[in-house]
């Protein structure tokens, strides 16, 4: 829900910058725009990985009663993204959600009504935080109360603000797997940040670490085939990072 609800206030702004890419002279002039982000509440280690949310919008339908095809659908890198948007009369815009992908980039994205190509654009770039590193210590050993230290990937801005974010993956003691979360420190090197192994029995065992960042870019489509405008927002965290979390 937390995601769906971030998905829904960053469109609002990606869905008005001017993108010159696609075909301005199609009959039906579809705006994609692409949102993705790391999910934050998997309920499963199937379930871990960055979601890819896909929006259709008919720009020069607002104001009409045109409803978008029934059998519209989006594949994403050649996967079939379920349509989760609730249907209501004379709606403009329609929703797919996919993934989780660990890392998927570049991502292509596909609309077609029914088998009949639609339009296709082509992004990457979305996927920065991947490239964050476990420096300290050498192997992903870790103990409860230990301090690690992780780089910061290159290429973009520091984050000003983070929080560490520690899924179990053994000793779920929910359904949903668990995870807590931790505060992030500077070190002397300024391309990296320590934090420290939260002590929490559950936590024992394999461990997958991420870093919630407020980092958000615009990135236009690579490529751009069939629509009016091609547009992504992405949503930067930090890792996967993968450890193994020893008894005290």
């Amino acid at each position: 829900m937390g995601a769906r609800k971030w998905l829904h206030g960053v469109i609002l702004v990606g869905a008005c910058l001017p993108v010159a890419c696609g075909d301005d002279n199609r009959p039906e002039r579809i705006a994609l725009s692409v949102i993705v982000a790391w999910n934050q509440h998997p309920v499963s280690v199937a379930d871990m990985g960055y979601r890819v949310f896909v929006e259709g919008r008919w720009t020069d339908r607002i104001d009409t009663c045109a409803q978008f095809p029934d059998e519209l659908r989006v594949t994403v890198n050649g996967l079939e993204a379920p349509r989760v948007d609730e249907r209501h009369e004379c709606d403009f815009d329609t929703w797919f959600d996919s993934g989780p992908f660990p890392v998927a980039d570049p991502v292509t994205v596909r609309m077609l009504d029914r088998d009949r190509f639609i339009g296709e654009a082509t992004f990457e770039g979305m996927f920065w935080g991947a490239g964050a590193r476990l420096i300290s210590p050498s192997v992903a050993e870790v103990r409860p109360g230990e301090q690690i230290v992780v780089s910061f990937p290159p290429g973009k801005g520091l984050p000003t603000a983070m929080a560490g974010r520690w899924y179990g993956l053994d000793d779920a003691p929910t359904p949903q797997l668990p995870y807590t979360l931790s505060s992030t420190s500077p070190v002397p090197d300024p391309m990296a940040f320590s934090t420290r192994v939260p002590d929490e029995e559950w936590l024992v065992g394999r461990t997958v670490l991420t870093f919630d960042t407020p980092t958000q870019e615009y990135l236009s489509g690579l490529t751009c085939r069939g629509f009016s405008t091609c547009g992504m927002w992405a949503r930067h965290n930090l890792g996967p990072i993968f450890l193994d979390v020893r008894p005290p």
